[in-house]
């Protein structure tokens, strides 16, 4: 949807790598186990954020396991730094910026502050400031965007049969 309303990349890519942008958290866990960083997160709870924490846990974070993951299965390196700088964006003119790794940025940014697929992670994140400006966001768009996000949640939810009013109860 980013990447559609300005037309900042090819859709398709910001699709496949924002799908992708967490898979070094599964990794984790499934080397890991599921609990693997609760204690260092509860641990790390000051200024050191999520990211902090899996380092100071594991001496990396998921978005550099994702990263090699990736480069592992020979994707692109467009799409292997956007998921390595998904939460930690290049500003313009730094080695590595792109509008892929913007957008992705900003698509992960916005489903973390809808309430989607929040983890010990929880609401740490901030839309980086180049990126904002790089895309042209503003408050109002970010807040039509959580929007637009919840309601193709709910169209998918009815497609596969779920019944999410049901399950609230």
């Amino acid at each position: 949807l980013i990447a559609e309303t300005h037309k900042a990349c090819d859709p398709s890519k910001a699709y496949l790598a924002a799908l992708l942008r967490d898979i070094g958290k599964l990794a984790i866990e499934s080397s890991l186990g599921r609990h693997a960083l609760d204690n260092a997160t509860q641990a790390n709870a000051d200024d050191t954020g999520f990211l902090g924490a899996e380092h100071a846990a594991i001496g990396v974070d998921h978005a550099e396991v994702g990263a090699s993951l990736a480069e592992q299965w020979g994707l692109p390196p467009e799409l292997c730094n956007a998921i390595r700088y998904h939460h930690t964006p290049p500003a313009p003119g730094e080695d590595g910026a792109s509008p892929l790794i913007d957008v992705v940025h900003a698509a992960d940014t916005v489903a973390l502050w809808s309430g989607l697929a929040i983890g010990d992670d929880g609401l740490c994140y901030r839309l980086a400031e180049h990126v904002e400006d790089s895309l042209g966001i503003t408050r109002k768009e970010v807040e039509r965007e959580i929007a637009e996000t919840w309601f193709r949640v709910r169209e998918i939810e009815k497609l596969i049969g779920l019944d999410t009013q049901q399950g609230a109860a």
